[in-house]
């Protein structure tokens, strides 16, 4: 019998590859394809925004691909494109990978992101106590919103969408992003 060895989030934080990078899932290591240009370019402006408005608001932390510990034993650590933490939930010291579920994840799909991937994701999110994610798609100009308590809603280009408890006051036109 093979037994595989379970990684953990101080693994993964210590890990000496820096040629690729990795989430945890489950005590496993999962790669990560680096996104695109255009993908970069939407995580900057999604990031952008969302932390002027933070700032402003004076509501918190927004940072992009941080890694969070979302479960132990076995481990699961991972970094959505971008997050938000609200000001009375950050972590007292700003090394290593917090063990807390962000307010706010923001997942930019990517070409190599299969629809398991991301529903994966988002359940692993919402199960750790996430308030909101957005899963944003890129080829569709969309916005889809998850939270624990409401189904799913969709958001076009033509829209605006709105922070709700989370960021509280946000209603942004969601083409903004797409610039």
């Amino acid at each position: 019998m093979v037994t595989t060895r379970l990684h953990t989030a101080e693994d993964l934080y210590h890990f000496a590859s820096k040629e690729d990078d990795y989430e945890l899932i489950d005590g496993v290591l999962v790669s990560m394809v680096p996104p695109n240009f255009d993908h970069g370019e939407l995580q900057a402006n999604v990031s952008g925004i969302l932390r002027d408005y933070v700032r402003k608001h004076s509501l918190g932390k927004v940072v992009g691909e941080a890694g969070f510990i979302l479960e132990r034993d076995p481990d699961t650590v991972l970094a959505p494109d971008v997050a938000f933490v609200a000001s009375h939930r950050l972590p007292e010291r700003a090394t290593g990978f917090p063990e807390l579920a962000p307010d706010l994840a923001v997942e930019i799909v990517s070409p190599s992101n299969s629809p398991g991937d991301i529903e994966r994701k988002l359940a692993i999110y919402l199960r750790s106590g996430v308030r909101s994610v957005w899963v944003v798609y890129p080829a569709e100009r969309q916005l889809v919103v998850h939270t624990p308590s409401h189904p799913p809603a969709v958001f076009g280009e033509q829209d605006r969408i709105v922070g709700g408890d989370v960021l509280p006051g946000l209603s942004l036109p969601v083409a903004g992003f797409f610039v």
